[in-house]
């Protein structure tokens, strides 16, 4: 590693240097201030820290092209400049989809003419490159395929190529590669010694099936190409190690130890082969052996290589210090940021949490600047399980701590005081990417101590925290919150030196929300914006955390819709730090794109956070709240399905079953006239003067949002309720015990003449939990006079509200006489229907077998059928045992349905009539002999 000259500083020699370059050739002021700006601009695009502002300053960098450009004059410079401008942007480490929309704008730019320049085949690298870092592999090989189309096949540099195979070596999808790779060599095509390399180190890393389904393809590819001796060699050497065959290996390393001794001038293929041969030899002969090979290697100008050490450390499966300092001492040089990483990584995997956090504390004894990926599987070891597991707090510290550490990197590097991580490899550095390796022909010479790697020319990685350390964090305090309130201080919290909040605490110790917030204002500070995944889950989480609603829903419309975070009820003063960005008064987050899932995620994510306490009441999600975000999202172009409203409402509706109002005595909702609950006495009921824990104010609460969405449903969403939408409505009112509610969403029903078995079996159930006989009455007459034909589900609610009514006896008759007669009459009007149809066929258009036929006729008895099963009997035996009438419903059920009562298991006949008795087999005894 290296220390470097903070950016500014190289920016300005780079601009008096051209400035001076410019001025040789004549060029004028207004053309050198452009070239400077276009430099600024390119520099600028290496730092993540200023992505946020990126738009704005390559528009106005654009307007000033156009300004100058009023006479149509050229720039040589502006084709590579804007390539370098767009390949700055797709260089770091930091996953960001942000970054292929500017790559995308820009090439767009360029193709449309803005530039006046045409379009080369070198722009194309840095959008193919974006889409794929970004996982769109198929806009990658679009792109790919447009340039193969449009220019010379030999004019395509070789890092268009490399830039797409990389990516999918990367994710060990060997079968992509090769399919890629087949394509671009169609038609006999001889591709570029660094395409060949590539594809080499993907295929001898592969199963090994797929390797010897294609290796002889590619030898013969490598003789096509003349590659050479010593590539072919190499080639023979990776394979018989991966096929683990020793003595072939064995014989082709020395053949390939003789040619790279008798090479006079060192090439890439050479320090490929020279990789090669150190692995084995470290591999099977130890360090000794190793360290005379280098020395031999050292007299042809080799030098070993970072990728070299990485490739190792994942090969040798290296996971302790020792093994470490052996291939130190192997190669005669120091682990980087990324061998360290592999080292950690491998010591977590093996040995656990405690081993690689040692491991960790010894790298920076070393000076080693720790990075997001190298820290990340610590983090998410320590707080990463499953959100409904339980965290231990000291896990928490010990994940701040890490966090602390990344931080103050990141600071460094923004200030230009500490050394940047850096790689001459791009891609995972988990894996052993060669792309950089195979994108340059300077020969690495050693360095001047001997000791470390030259990195003057290293791509600049982002050294602070990514988007995954936020969201594992974050997912940690939610962990958190379900075991400790947002509001409480902490407890026995241990302030750690390298971790300073950015958010001011009203006491001494922080809470999970000051913890929360803090780490919000950090990814504002830092410029961090995150995948669509992680996005949303930063979102959902935060809103998890948040102490009341309305705060977790100020912190969405901060990070959602980049607006300052402004309410009432203390919110404002509660994130009073988190709202400011940059300077003076008008700040505000830095907008997060939300896609159409990402809306539902959060939608869905609202709808379900926990009840809170707010002045004493327990509450839910308010729906005025819950319909701001779903007008958010109809405003950013989304349309609304009706999904969305019912998952509120089944939301409420759960939460009120669990109230299980109507089987509280105390509630005032059971009367037999018109005055039933939702009166005056009710609605005029003021909540300040109740207790919080009584059981009206929570019903209110529930009743309040149904009623809110009810209304926005009818009036604001733009949609004819559908009969789903209605029946949710219908039974969120039925489980908050709102009758009145419940009878008028049953009137626009009816009126309608939209209802269906479900919407009937809701409103027979409301009418007998509230005891409104006559309406249950008036609603079974008029659905009979609309002939409605009533499913099973229909009966067995109307016997349940039967009994509510203390009715047993009429119902009774339903079961023993109406039931059986109506699936009488139903099954005569089937088999008439299925005369009329005439021969049944099979979806195959085939006769059927008897067997299928009976099959097919037993199907449609089960779904049309009305004849009283175990769930009808239970309803019955339940009343009947609260009057002391089961023998006489026993009596009449033997009568009347002896197959039936026959069908029933015994066990469950001896429950019904006799109930749990102390001993279980005299009450099955007794069940079996009254049988």
């Amino acid at each position: 590693m290296t220390r470097l000259r903070p950016v500014g500083a190289m920016a300005q020699q780079r601009s008096a240097s051209v400035s001076s370059i410019l001025s040789s050739m004549g060029v004028t002021s207004r053309d050198k201030r452009f070239k400077l700006s276009i430099d600024r601009v390119i520099q600028q695009a290496r730092n993540p820290l200023t992505w946020s502002s990126f738009p704005e300053t390559y528009n106005r960098l654009l307007d000033q092209y156009r300004v100058l450009n009023g006479s149509e004059k050229s720039y040589p410079f502006l084709s590579q400049s804007l390539t370098e401008l767009m390949s700055n942007l797709t260089t770091t480490r930091t996953p960001n989809r942000v970054v292929e929309k500017y790559v995308a704008s820009i090439f767009e730019d360029i193709r449309s003419g803005q530039w006046k320049i045409p379009l080369a085949p070198e722009h194309y690298i840095p959008l193919i490159r974006s889409k794929a870092q970004g996982e769109d592999f198929a806009g990658a090989e679009a792109c790919l395929l447009e340039c193969i189309n449009s220019f010379p096949f030999s004019s395509i540099p070789p890092r268009a190529f490399i830039a797409i195979l990389g990516e999918y070596r990367r994710y060990n999808d060997h079968e992509s590669l090769w399919r890629v790779y087949k394509a671009l060599k169609e038609g006999g095509r001889v591709l570029d010694r660094r395409v060949y390399d590539l594809v080499q180190d993907a295929v001898v890393s592969s199963p090994k099936p797929f390797l010897q389904a294609n290796i002889l393809e590619l030898q013969n590819d490598f003789d096509v190409a003349e590659l050479g001796r010593v590539a072919k060699l190499n080639l023979l050497l990776s394979t018989f190690l991966a096929l683990r065959q020793d003595e072939e290996a064995q014989k082709a390393a020395e053949k390939l130890r003789m040619v790279l001794n008798e090479t006079m001038k060192l090439r890439v293929s050479d320090i490929r082969a020279w990789d090669a041969l150190i692995r084995y030899t470290f591999a099977t002969q130890g360090v000794e052996a190793t360290k005379t090979l280098i020395t031999e290697a050292k007299v042809t100008r080799f030098s070993p290589s970072p990728s070299l050490f990485h490739r190792i450390i994942n090969e040798r499966e290296i996971s302790t210090i020792e093994q470490l300092r052996d291939c130190e001492e192997a190669l005669s040089c120091s682990a980087d940021t990324i061998g360290w990483s592999l080292v950690i990584h491998k010591s977590l995997s093996i040995h656990g949490i405690d081993a690689a956090l040692s491991i960790y504390e010894e790298s920076k004894r070393r000076s080693v600047l720790p990075a997001a990926y190298m820290l990340h599987p610590l983090i998410r070891a320590l707080v990463g399980g499953h959100l409904r597991q339980a965290l231990e707090w000291k896990n928490m510290e010990k994940a701040l701590y890490l966090y602390g550490d990344l931080r103050a990197s990141a600071k460094d590097w923004k200030s230009g005081a500490g050394e940047l991580s850096t790689s001459k490899h791009e891609g995972d550095p988990h894996g052993e990417s060669m792309e950089q390796e195979a994108l340059t022909n300077d020969i690495p010479g050693p360095s001047a101590s001997g000791s470390t790697w030259d990195t003057s020319n290293a791509r600049q990685t982002w050294p602070g925290p990514d988007s995954m350390i936020y969201d594992t964090l974050l997912r940690g305090i939610s962990q958190l919150a379900r075991t400790t309130s947002p509001t409480t201080p902490l407890p026995n919290f241990n302030p750690l030196s390298n971790v300073h909040l950015t958010i001011t605490t009203s006491t001494s110790r922080p809470t999970l929300w000051d913890l929360a917030l803090s780490l919000l204002d950090d990814m504002r500070q830092l410029g961090i914006t995150s995948t669509q995944m992680s996005t949303t889950a930063i979102i959902i989480l935060s809103m998890r955390v948040a102490p009341t609603f309305r705060s977790a829903f100020q912190v969405y419309r901060a990070m959602a819709n980049g607006e300052r975070l402004r309410g009432s009820e203390g919110v404002a003063s509660d994130l009073e730090d988190l709202v400011t960005l940059g300077s003076g008064e008008q700040r505000s987050f830095n907008q997060f794109e939300l896609t159409a899932a990402s809306y539902e995620n959060i939608i869905r994510g609202f709808c379900t956070l926990k009840p809170k306490r707010e002045n004493g009441v327990l509450v839910y999600p308010p729906a005025d709240l819950y319909l701001q975000i779903v007008k958010d999202m109809q405003l950013a172009g989304y349309s609304i399905t009706e999904d969305v409203y019912m998952t509120f409402l089944f939301r409420l509706g759960r939460q009120a079953r669990a109230l299980r109002l109507w089987e509280k005595e105390a509630f005032p909702y059971s009367v037999e006239n018109e005055e039933v609950e939702g009166g005056d006495d009710l609605q005029e009921l003021d909540l300040s003067n109740v207790d919080s824990d009584t059981l009206l104010s929570t019903r209110h609460s529930i009743l309040h949002g149904i009623r809110t969405m009810h209304n926005h449903i009818v009036l604001n969403a733009g949609i004819t309720p559908s009969i789903d939408l209605l029946n949710a409505l219908l039974d969120a009112y039925n489980k908050v015990a709102a009758v009145h509610d419940a009878f008028k969403v049953w009137d626009t029903i009816f009126l309608s003449r939209i209802y269906n078995g479900q919407s009937v079996s809701i409103i027979l159930d409301t009418c007998g939990w509230a005891k409104i006989g006559h309406k249950a009455a008036q609603i079974w007459n008029q659905l009979l006079v609309q002939e409605f034909p009533f499913n099973k589900n229909n009966w067995d609610s109307r016997v349940e509200c039967l009994c509510r009514l203390g009715k047993l006896d009429e119902a009774l008759k339903v079961v023993c006489l109406e039931m059986p007669s109506q699936h009488a009459i139903g099954a005569a009007k089937r088999e008439e229907e299925r005369a009329a149809r005439g021969l049944m066929v099979t979806p195959e258009g085939k006769l059927p077998s008897k067997i299928w036929i009976r099959a097919r006729i037993a199907e449609e008895e089960k779904e049309h059928g009305l004849t009283p099963d175990a769930k009808t009997l239970a309803v019955l035996f339940s009343f009947a045992s609260q009057t002391n009438q089961v023998e006489e419903v026993h009596s009449r059920v033997k009568h009347y349905l002896p197959d039936v009562w026959r069908s029933i298991p015994e066990k469950q006949k001896s429950i019904w009539l006799y109930g749990w008795s102390s001993s279980r087999e005299e009450g099955l005894a007794m069940s079996l002999t009254s049988a």
